[in-house]
């Protein structure tokens, strides 16, 4: 009895949802808000189209308003929780409405894959924008930035949350992906608050951990939101906080981002990208988000499909690895070691949780390793991915916003290259996922023991060149 219950949920919880949908679009209400949105959105994009038409024909404004020298190493508590409330926002709707991805794959009558990319195109949209918003946060100030990235979120929710075609639907989840670029503006204040390498990991530890969080306990959260008030809700509920968050954010925010000095826009991209650390990083980087993306767009997948579990059940599984997420950030912000102190201490235990992956792909039956793999494996690796970004700004911080945009993107795009044929894997199997996973825990820590070792003996591309870290 039990059983045939788990196995009915999932269609009761399809065909209430269609039958609110049918009745709430033939009401003038639904159709009036699902006009509204996309009018919002609509509005959104040529704003931002003719902002940056205005930038590529007459150039940047001048942003005067920057604030004198601040004190080194420190960020008041309120700005530091609206920070951290926005990174959770914004990734919290990433993956929010991943545990029922399987019935609304069936509602708008695409394939798993078409769904799945919904994921996937928020990710590349993503790294585009991030080449934007940096920059732009460093010429502006980051404030004006957080604010914008915080009303895009609330627009591009509002028009999920009506959306009644998937075609609409894609088109809201690109525009979450821009909104998600503030990822990279956060990360430069950060940078622009702390020089001490210690207190910046504590720091960004504590920033990122919401970014962590908000993806992490979006399946469970989202999937209990769902199975209660549809799908839909989950949606109303990120608008609804967005905006809340943008009321608080402008009267708390301050500015932190130094003044302006000016220079060649590409001489700053050949700073960034021409050293043969960063690099190293950017790759190390993008190898372990992808991991993460990875477990993000195929876990319920398997969970309901693979295990057959229902949308309630694999929601509250996913917690296990919410919490171990939460551990490994809390890991990383204590004892107050520096980028190559935390590779020195994690890249073995990372190896042993790859080892443990494949050992929990052999068995491909059996869900406890499942779960198990994934929740250490995150745990493990979220320690040195936050390493590798605080290390990654490391003598920018005049150029911190510029330095963490091209970081995250490329890292964004190296992370959806691997994405990809982890998402077809996942579609085909518990095991073949698994093996995915642990080549992916392997080849990061290989790239983490290079940099703490030396592995690849090389001086910087850029200082071969002529170019420095420093700015004169």
């Amino acid at each position: 009895m039990e059983e045939e219950w788990m196995m009915d949920t999932p269609v009761v919880l399809l065909q209430t949802s269609k039958e609110i949908h049918f009745a709430a679009s033939n009401g003038v209400r639904f159709s009036d808000l699902a006009f509204i949105s996309k009018a919002i959105l609509s509005i959104v994009a040529i704003a931002l189209g003719l902002f940056l038409l205005w930038c590529s024909t007459i150039g940047l404004p001048d942003f005067k308003g920057r604030q004198a020298e601040r004190p080194r190493d420190e960020m008041s508590n309120s700005v530091l929780l609206v920070l951290a409330l926005t990174m959770g926002l914004d990734y919290y709707s990433t993956d929010q409405y991943q545990s029922s991805m399987p019935n609304m794959a069936v509602e708008f009558d695409v394939s798993q894959a078409a769904m799945g990319m919904s994921i996937l195109i928020h990710t590349v949209v993503l790294s585009v924008a991030l080449l934007f918003a940096g920059p732009l946060s460093d010429r502006l100030g980051r404030r004006p930035l957080v604010l914008l990235c915080q009303l895009v979120l609330v627009s591009s929710s509002f028009c999920c949350a009506f959306a009644d075609n998937f075609a609409w639907f894609m088109v809201a989840r690109a525009f979450q992906g821009i909104s998600a670029s503030v990822y990279s503006v956060i990360l430069a204040m950060v940078r622009d608050c702390f020089e001490d390498e210690a207190k910046r990991l504590a720091y960004t530890s504590m920033v990122v951990s919401m970014a962590v969080i908000g993806p992490l306990a979006a399946p469970m959260l989202g999937g209990l939101l769902a199975s209660c008030f549809g799908w839909r809700s989950s949606f109303y509920t990120v608008a609804i906080l967005s905006l809340l968050l943008f009321v608080v954010s402008v009267r708390v925010l301050e500015e932190t981002a130094p003044p302006y000095k000016g220079g060649s826009y590409f001489a700053s991209v050949g700073r960034v990208l021409l050293n043969g650390r960063r690099m190293l990083i950017l790759a190390s980087l993008g190898i372990c988000k992808s991991y993460f993306d990875i477990i993000a767009a195929g876990s319920s997948f398997i969970l309901q499909w693979h295990h057959q579990f229902n949308l309630v059940q694999s929601s509250f599984l996913t917690l296990f690895i919410t919490v171990s997420g939460v551990v490994g950030i809390v890991i990383s912000s204590l004892g107050g070691r520096t980028p190559n102190e935390v590779f020195q201490t994690f890249s073995a235990l990372v190896i042993l949780c790859s080892v443990m992956t494949f050992i929990a792909g052999v068995q491909d039956g059996n869900e406890f390793l499942f779960l198990g793999s994934l929740s250490v494996g995150t745990m493990m690796l979220y320690p040195p991915y936050l390493a590798l970004l605080a290390d990654f700004t490391c003598e920018l911080q005049d150029i911190a916003g510029l330095a963490t945009s091209f970081g995250t993107s490329v890292a964004q795009f190296l992370s959806f290259a691997l994405s990809v044929p982890g998402m077809q894997l996942s579609g085909v199997g518990c095991r073949q996922m698994l093996f995915v996973l642990g080549s992916v825990l392997l080849a990061s820590q290989i790239l983490c023991l290079a940099l703490c070792h030396g592995a690849m003996a090389w001086k910087s591309i850029g200082g071969q060149a002529g170019l420095t870290d420093n700015p004169g």
